[in-house]
């Protein structure tokens, strides 16, 4: 997205630079999810709020977590070999019990 021009944006100016239809843009504005607020009747957007919206959604606001729950080593093992590489955040547990006290 350009970092020039005003420091609010039009639906029409971030639909255009996050390649959305306007109607998709007004959608999410209305259902909270994207940083925007009412002005009058139509939607306004912080450039820079929307440039960190974006980097969120392109590099995850976060890890998706899993939780392995088995009571052979090797499969715990094998789950966290698999899926640390990939960024998923794991709790890893031999019994349910104790995965239900970790949650």
């Amino acid at each position: 997205m350009e970092s020039q021009g005003s420091e609010f944006l039009s639906v029409e100016e971030v639909a255009r630079e996050l390649k959305l239809h306007p109607e998709t843009v007004r959608r999410m504005a209305r259902d909270g999810s994207v940083p925007a607020f009412k002005v009058g009747r139509g939607w306004r957007f912080s450039r820079s709020k929307i440039l960190e919206w974006a980097e969120k959604k392109i590099h995850g606001a976060g890890r998706a977590q899993v939780l392995v729950v088995d009571d052979e080593e090797g499969i715990r093992e094998l789950a966290r070999l698999t899926l640390e590489p990939e960024g998923y955040e794991l709790l890893i547990t031999s019994t349910a019990e104790a995965a239900i006290a970790a949650l």
